[in-house]
C-alpha cells in the first residue's frame, strides 16, 4: 500500500499511522510517522495508560496516539506522568453518549484540560 500510494499515484503528503504494540510486526521507520495502538480497559479506569504507553515507545521513537479506547485517557495522569499521547479517539455510543463507561463530568474535565 505504501509503495503503491507514494510511488505509483505520488501521493508523497500522507500520514501513516500503524496500530499494533507488536514489535514483531512493526514495517520500520521508513514507512510510519505514528505508532498507535486500541485499548478498552474497564469502565471509569481513568488512567495515563503509562504502561501501554511504553510497550509502544520500546517499538521506535516515533510519536504514539490511542487509535481506539473506549475508556478515556486522564489528563492530569499524563501531566504527572509524563506520558505524551499524541491523540485519542474515543469509539462511539456507549463510550461517549452515555455514563456506561465515562462520567459526563471526567468527559468535561478532559476537554478543558489545556494539555
Amino acid at each position: 500500500m505504501h509503495r503503491r500510494f507514494t510511488d505509483r499515484h505520488s501521493l508523497n503528503n500522507l500520514i501513516w499511522v500503524w496500530n499494533s504494540p507488536k514489535k514483531e510486526d512493526y514495517p520500520g521507520d521508513e514507512y510510519v510517522d505514528i505508532i498507535s495502538r486500541d485499548m478498552y480497559l474497564p469502565a471509569y479506569r481513568y488512567t495515563s495508560h503509562r504502561e501501554e504507553y511504553e510497550v509502544l515507545a520500546d517499538i521506535c521513537s516515533k510519536p504514539a496516539a490511542i487509535a481506539e479506547t473506549g475508556v478515556l485517557p486522564d489528563p492530569e495522569a499524563m501531566i504527572r506522568e509524563g506520558v505524551p499521547w499524541l491523540y485519542y479517539m474515543t469509539w462511539s455510543h456507549e463510550f461517549c453518549l452515555t455514563e456506561k463507561y465515562n462520567e459526563d463530568v471526567f468527559l468535561k474535565k478532559l476537554y478543558d484540560s489545556p494539555y
